[in-house]
């Protein structure tokens, strides 16, 4: 038996200072006495000193009528929560919030953070700079003068909730058996796989071949059962390579079904060491490794516990595939892999793409190539109502397109996307080489969207972008909100929430790497809420790009856009049908709620834009630390805006640098 639970979040304090939207969020939930099943879950954030009241709640059962509840905090120190439903934030930390009726209960994570505080953007022992580190011309300053000095607080903004939960992919003890498989036998692969039992290991001799589609089965015992090649010769923590992996047992399916795939509630799997491949001259393959379907219906159908550890996978130079991993169920993770050739024409395809399951998901210290994209969470609906992609921590990554790829010969898209998640964190990451082919050029594209029409609770809130590099691409993000496709098309029914952008370097970006087309740095679109673009940097090599921002659509609400670097354009940050600066702020961003300060808008018009910017006449007198070294801290320099926060304007280039450091082909 079901019954709905109601709940009406209103009264949503915040300290002094912070932005507040008090406007009532209406979250559904369902409960099932049978399973205390948890389906959907509010999408709640306080900082220390907020308040949270649980208003309006009723709960009906068709036998009882009006059922009494009770609220719970399963951390008081992190938040209170009163008898009458009043969530008080003490400290940052996570807390579950549960609401408990005679048989049933709901939780959801509450994520208390800290206000901003005061930033010290300054970044000391950056060495000096090198004559010519300018955009476009050379240095107005000497080589030995010293970095800037930019220290300060911030404009408060909307702090996106970081992922709540992340997958321990600690290597763990085997406490059964060593099953070794014969060699090239592929029938004893799949019986072993049968066989083993929580905490066995499978060892599969070096250089063996096991052609066919193998499935990880829900195998008995609490334990992992890892399965990895006798000798990996790779050291835990560290990024395998074509080289490094090429003597690991190989896995190749032969076809368009999957070399590796999970029975339903499959669960505590670690492979390591292992090479997965489509064979050459092969079909279309629908996935490489899928973990899970994408088609299950109830959340104990999905894989969890499953890790891939220092793996390399690949469609081959010339194969076809829709995606190297298919990440659909509860704490999945790929490290330290190599990913190549993930690519097809007419097709999507993701070097990892999801588009079910609840996470966590971890996606670290891989390399990845995707034609479609890198990384893709949504892009088809979960058959299981209120289910979103959760806690994505995506981090020391290099999504790399080889320019070989271009004029055609694979179906291009973004290269990091998404359509459908939250609480996602996508640090210290590059992104190299990307063109328009399928889509107009975004490396990084943010858009709600239902595809099959069937999933009205398609989201994207919660995302954190920063220390990372996007480089050589026809453009930088595009933030679309929330879009829907086609006469019958379900609009998603929220807007994207709470979108930070901070410290990411995106170098020689505006004009397409291809063919040279002028492209968009950034681009938002309809009615996203809380976006802050801050202290980041925007370079453009090779010319000029059309756009610093360009707006559509319906109006957003509260866009914070501070203290950002930018090369010269063709017109500025313009608005569909309503023009260039503040005509097209005051129409796109609703009730005039931005702050557009301490941004460096070269060769644009101080009149027709917010104080507190500056407008040098070009590019070369905006000049940086050692642009020739990768560090594209400003140099202090007569372009320097008078921003009224007088925090550090653009990046942190040793910050990116650390972040990013020892992500290139080892």
């Amino acid at each position: 038996m079901r019954f709905a639970l109601l709940l009406l979040l209103s009264g949503c304090g915040t300290p002094d200072g912070m932005q507040d939207d008090a406007s009532p969020v209406l979250a559904q939930l369902a409960i099932s006495r049978r399973k205390n099943e948890f389906v959907a879950e509010p999408d709640s954030s306080l900082v220390v000193g907020a308040t949270l009241q649980l208003s309006s709640l009723v709960v009906r059962s068709p036998s009882r009528g009006v059922v009494k509840i009770e609220f719970r905090s399963s951390d008081p120190s992190v938040a209170t929560v009163s008898p009458t439903g009043l969530i008080s934030a003490i400290a940052p930390g996570v807390t579950t919030i549960s609401i408990a009726s005679h048989s049933a209960m709901v939780a959801f994570v509450l994520v208390v953070t800290a206000p901003p505080a005061p930033i010290d953007s300054t970044a000391p022992g950056n060495p000096p700079g090198a004559p010519g580190d300018s955009v476009g011309g050379p240095p107005t300053s000497g080589p030995g003068d010293p970095p800037p000095d930019f220290t300060g607080t911030l404009p408060p903004f909307s702090t996106p909730m970081l992922p709540a939960a992340t997958v321990d992919v600690t290597v763990p003890a085997v406490t059964g058996r060593t099953i070794r498989v014969a060699a090239n036998n592929a029938a004893a692969l799949q019986s072993a796989l049968n066989s083993a039992v929580g905490g066995d290991e499978i060892v599969l001799p070096n250089g063996s071949l096991y052609s066919g589609n193998f499935v990880l089965p829900k195998h008995a015992g609490a334990g992992i059962v890892t399965v990895r090649s006798e000798t990996v010769g790779v050291a835990p923590g560290t990024r395998v390579s074509p080289a490094t992996s090429s003597s690991f047992a190989t896995i190749r399916t032969p076809g368009s079904d999957a070399a590796l795939i999970t029975a339903a509630s499959a669960s505590g799997w670690r492979l390591t060491g292992l090479r997965f491949l489509l064979a050459a001259g092969a079909p279309l393959n629908y996935g490489i490794v899928r973990l899970g379907t994408g088609s299950e219906t109830t959340m104990d159908q999905f894989p969890s516990g499953i890790v891939l550890d220092r793996v390399y996978i690949s469609a081959g130079t010339d194969g076809q595939t829709q995606r190297c991993i298919a990440f659909n169920g509860a704490s999945l993770a790929v490290v330290n892999s190599w990913l190549a050739d993930c690519h097809s024409k007419g097709f999507d395809t993701q070097g990892v793409g999801g588009w079910s399951g609840s996470g966590p998901y971890l996606i670290e210290n891989n390399w990845i190539e995707g034609s479609g994209q890198a990384v893709l969470f949504g892009g088809a609906d979960s058959r299981i109502t209120n289910l979103t992609p959760s806690d994505i921590t995506i981090r020391r990554n290099y999504m790399f397109k080889p320019l070989s790829w271009g004029n055609g010969k694979w179906t291009v898209k973004a290269a990091f996307e998404l359509k459908h998640g939250r609480r996602v964190l996508f640090e210290s990451n590059i992104i190299e080489n990307h063109w328009a082919d399928a889509q107009t050029g975004f490396a990084i594209l943010f858009q709600a969207l239902s595809d099959n029409n069937t999933a009205p609770w398609t989201k994207v809130q919660d995302v954190t972008v920063r220390n990372s590099i996007v480089r050589n691409s026809t453009g930088g993000m595009n933030l679309a909100s929330r879009v829907a496709y086609g006469p019958d098309a379900v609009m998603p029914s929220e807007p994207s929430r709470r979108i930070l952008v901070q410290n990411v370097l995106f170098q020689n970006v505006g004009i397409d790497p291809v063919t040279g087309a002028v492209g968009r740095i950034l681009q938002l679109m309809s009615d996203h809420e809380d976006v802050t673009i801050m202290q980041n940097t925007f370079t453009s090599d090779r010319g000029r790009a059309a756009h610093f921002v360009i707006l559509d659509g319906p109006p957003a609400r509260r866009l914070l856009f501070v203290n950002n670097v930018f090369p010269t354009s063709e017109y500025g940050v313009f608005g569909s049908g309503k023009g260039e600066g503040k005509p097209a702020l005051d129409f796109y961003i609703a009730g005039g709620s931005y702050t557009v300060t301490g941004n460096i808008f070269p060769g644009r018009s101080a009149s027709i834009y917010p104080l507190g910017n500056a407008f040098p006449s070009s590019t070369a007198q905006v000049t940086f630390v050692n642009a020739a070294g990768g560090d594209f801290t400003l140099r202090d320099s007569p372009a320097t805006p008078a921003s009224s926060s007088n925090a550090r304007v653009g990046v942190d280039g040793q910050r990116i640098l650390s972040a990013t450091a020892n992500l290139s082909n080892p």
